[in-house]
């Protein structure tokens, strides 16, 4: 509150004229107001009401004010990030049909790198928020055929397959313990992955009295994976390691045989 005066000329036809009131400011009184938002003093709130501005009514509430507890309504945080590592895919084939008949699929590991977007609430006793990721990978792998023997040569057929994907994931988050200093999660989402280049050739070897090479380039690589994912994380301060897995799932679009690869991936990342 404020004192006035009402004693010039231009107050002469006001009812206060001559006189001396206190009167609201209404700027000073919502910044009362702002400071007990939130809070659980039903007390303090009154207080925000009456208290004048003077030095022995606002020591009163600011006294109260300190050592009263206050509840933020919780708003969204939004948390970005960079990591690298690494992908290992598992692969091998469904069925034993042509192109893949007897083929041994070999493990590869090759390097990714990933974009990420943590959602949490500013209550940092919340144990659920979203992880969103955009992901580069390779999914490579080699495969053989057994040795074909003839009479007066052999022959090799070998596969190589080397494809870069991006992936857009969408996870939930679950944090096991919010208020420690490492905290250890759990993820569960679904991911959409996107073919980005490749190149995938089939490649026949003979040696002998006819020795020849030959090279056919592979159709029928899918250019569109949908796979649900899980992964265990922990992260300290803006640090965080985190490793994830995705079941395997058919890379090729034939009705026999087919290409199958999972994989699983380890990285670090750090958050700004």
């Amino acid at each position: 509150n404020g004192i006035k005066s009402f004693y010039g000329e231009q107050f002469k036809n006001d009812p206060r004229y001559t006189k001396d009131l206190v009167t609201e400011n209404p700027v000073f009184r919502s910044q009362l107001q702002a400071l007990v938002n939130g809070s659980t003093d039903e007390k303090l709130g009154a207080m925000s009401v009456t208290v004048e501005y003077m030095a022995a009514s606002l020591t009163r509430f600011f006294e109260r004010l300190n050592t009263t507890e206050r509840k933020d309504k919780s708003k969204m945080l939004y948390h970005f990030g960079i990591g690298a590592g690494i992908v290992i895919t598992q692969n091998s084939r469904t069925n034993n049909q042509e192109p893949f008949a007897d083929v041994d699929f070999t493990s590869a590991i090759s390097p990714m790198g990933r974009l990420f977007l943590h959602i949490k609430s500013s209550n940092l006793k919340k144990h659920i928020s979203g992880l969103a990721e955009l992901m580069y990978f390779q999914i490579n792998t080699k495969g053989n055929k057994p040795p074909e023997q003839f009479s007066n040569f052999t022959r090799q057929k070998s596969f190589v397959f080397t494809n870069s994907y991006l992936g857009l994931l969408m996870n939930l988050r679950y944090t096991f313990n919010p208020m420690a200093a490492a905290k250890f999660y759990g993820l569960l989402g679904y991911s959409l992955n996107f073919k980005l280049s490749g190149t995938n050739y089939k490649k026949t070897e003979s040696n002998g009295n006819s020795p020849f090479s030959s090279q056919e380039t592979i159709t029928g690589i899918r250019s569109l994976l949908a796979i649900p994912n899980a992964g265990l994380g922990v992260e300290v301060s803006r640090f965080s390691v985190q490793g994830g897995y995705f079941p395997p799932l058919n890379m090729t679009s034939y009705l026999g045989s087919n290409w199958k690869s999972g994989r699983a991936c380890l990285s670090v990342g750090y958050r700004f």
